[in-house]
């Protein structure tokens, strides 16, 4: 709306209860005598919104959740479909995704990538209007590196709605890839792994216990104060409690639910 040439008038039901209305008018200059063209889209059900993020290009999620698909499967109306190529047929952002790449972290960009490479096709529509005939393809949905509302997410100023999107885009394919569609599923997993990360540290630690009070730690400590020398305590430790690695393994093992955390961005 914001870069059409073409003067419009939308009136959106968006099904959200607390925004169910809005009125977007295009910020192009219109000619004199020139009317605005009235456009109303209703969302007849939110599921449209988590099956929106599912298509590379904006024109075909409108193709086949509102016009090329059963009135019983629709999840969006549009009142003249014939306008929207006046609408979407430009392209939405100038910005290349070379350039911003180049403005965003290494690990951001990873995440990024990971979610490009999950994109998959939205759950097929539960009602057939040709029963044994169902066609299904994936490539118009692959065809970009990112879809064109990722490029319009990726782009806002605010920092804070990318990672949000981002990480809920994620889960939705991971969901649609792994667990039949249901997101809860992909939450209680990520809750389990967690719940089994702190039983590691706690066994982890409460093994490191249990060393420590059946071997001797006094001769550690004398040499550390005797000698001061960090090697010599280093290798008495060792001795108290296995392996240095052993250490090592503690501090991984207590720090994995924050680097699962933080690898999730």
């Amino acid at each position: 709306m914001e870069q059409s040439q073409e003067p419009f008038n939308i009136t959106l039901y968006t099904a959200i209860p607390d925004d169910p209305l809005q009125i977007i008018t295009t910020t192009h200059p219109s000619r004199p005598g020139e009317q605005p063209r009235q456009l109303e889209i209703r969302v007849l059900t939110p599921a449209f919104y988590s099956r929106f993020v599912h298509y590379a290009y904006t024109s075909e999620a409108f193709d086949r959740e509102c016009i090329f698909t059963d009135e019983k499967n629709r999840t969006l109306w549009i009142s003249r479909p014939q306008l929207l190529p006046l609408l979407i047929n430009t392209p939405s952002h100038t910005q290349t995704d070379e350039t911003l790449a180049d403005s965003k972290s290494y690990s951001s960009e990873l995440r990024w990538r990971l979610l490009r490479k999950l994109r998959c096709a939205p759950m097929s529509t539960s009602y057939e209007s040709t029963p044994g005939k169902v066609e299904t393809s994936t490539q118009d949905v692959r065809s970009l590196p990112y879809s064109e509302f990722d490029q319009y997410v990726r782009h806002l100023p605010d920092r804070a709605w990318p990672g949000k999107y981002r990480r809920t885009v994620t889960k939705l394919f991971l969901a649609q890839r792994f667990s039949m569609g249901f997101p809860e599923i992909v939450g209680l997993l990520d809750v389990l792994l967690r719940v089994t990360f702190c039983f590691i540290a706690a066994f982890q630690m409460a093994t490191w216990r249990t060393l420590s009070h059946t071997k001797s730690t006094d001769r550690s400590s004398t040499t550390l104060v005797a000698n001061g020398t960090f090697s010599m305590y280093l290798e008495d430790v060792g001795a108290a409690h296995g392996e240095l690695w052993w250490l090592i393994g503690s501090t991984v093992a207590v720090s994995a639910c924050h680097i699962h955390g933080m690898l999730k961005g």
